[in-house]
């Protein structure tokens, strides 16, 4: 393989590709150093955003990019205020986890997604979601169903039309608090109840 041009030096696409590479690793080495103590602080939250603006050829990168969408939200009052910091806490455990957003796969192989997965008919149905989202903070997904007409529950019911997942997750998810809602609407589903249990990839694309 050729890595150096013809005077010799080093291919500038392979430094680049290095150095993203490099960036993204010690991103997320300072992903699992601000959650180590199981809190994320405005300050925190701060040096991320300063890191990230001295490290845009990676920005577009995962999982620097999920995190760059989602900090403008977060710092809009200068305020991590409790459901920002859990709403980190989750994201960034996700990240540090090793489960790619985007990719179903990498999650829980026991995750009870429906088979196959439905036609999603948003309007008039019921939904509820559980989980970390790539498509951005509990707030905007639950916007996002409502301005389609659809209804947002806080919990599971036996009348729930969809369990929506977020993406970004853990395998340990039945030891997880968002376990609680995909376990309770499996038990409605062994009782004869319709409710389909979706990935967040399957849902944004009636969304989007």
């Amino acid at each position: 393989m050729k890595y150096l041009d013809n005077q010799g030096q080093p291919i500038a696409a392979l430094q680049s590709k290095d150095r993203i590479k490099r960036d993204v690793s010690e991103f997320v080495g300072i992903c699992k150093g601000v959650i180590a103590d199981g809190l994320v602080v405005a300050e925190e939250v701060e040096f991320i955003a300063n890191w990230l603006h001295t490290h845009q050829e990676a920005m577009d990168q995962w999982p620097l990019n999920v995190v760059v969408e989602r900090l403008p939200e977060i710092m809009a009052d200068g305020v991590v205020d409790p459901d920002e910091q859990l709403e980190l806490i989750r994201l960034i455990s996700g990240i540090t986890g090793g489960n790619p957003a985007g990719d179903v796969a990498s999650l829980s192989t026991e995750l009870p997604f429906s088979s196959p997965l439905p036609e999603l008919t948003i309007d008039g149905c019921k939904f509820c979601v559980t989980g970390t989202f790539e498509f951005g903070t509990r707030k905007k997904v639950q916007d996002a169903i409502e301005s389609k007409g659809g209804v947002v529950l806080s919990g599971v019911k036996a009348d729930l039309d969809f369990l929506v997942i977020g993406t970004i997750g853990s395998r340990d998810w039945k030891h997880s608090t968002f376990g609680n809602k995909i376990e309770k609407a499996v038990e409605y589903q062994t009782k004869g109840r319709q409710i389909h249990i979706i990935p967040e990839s399957h849902w944004v694309r009636y969304v989007a």
